[in-house]
């Protein structure tokens, strides 16, 4: 049992990448279950595209990659660490995008 927790099974990229596009998503839940759990959900995202703040809410929900990252590093897992850049890169890539180009 003991043999599949060791440092290996979290050394993974593939698990970096999972939880790097995870973070994000989970983190507007939580935003939404605090503060705005009064309106529907669809009413919600309608009223993030509608005041153009889209850019910023999702700027801000990328922030716990940076917490993954550095929990990656500590424990020595460069590959997962890895995973989470490439992902916060990928999301960094689609707030630039949506800022320049919408």
């Amino acid at each position: 049992m003991k043999k599949y927790l060791t440092k290996n099974f979290y050394d993974r990229q593939n698990l970096g990448i999972i939880l790097g596009f995870l973070s994000p998503i989970i983190t507007l839940l939580v935003v939404y279950l605090q503060r705005y759990l009064n309106i529907s959900v669809s009413n919600f995202l309608q009223e993030i595209i509608s005041l153009r703040i889209y850019t910023q809410i999702l700027a801000l929900c990328i922030v716990p990659n940076l917490l993954l990252f550095f929990i990656f590093i500590w424990k020595d897992a460069l590959k997962a660490a890895r995973g989470v850049l490439i992902i916060t890169f990928f999301y960094a890539f689609l707030v630039f995008i949506l800022k320049f180009f919408t």
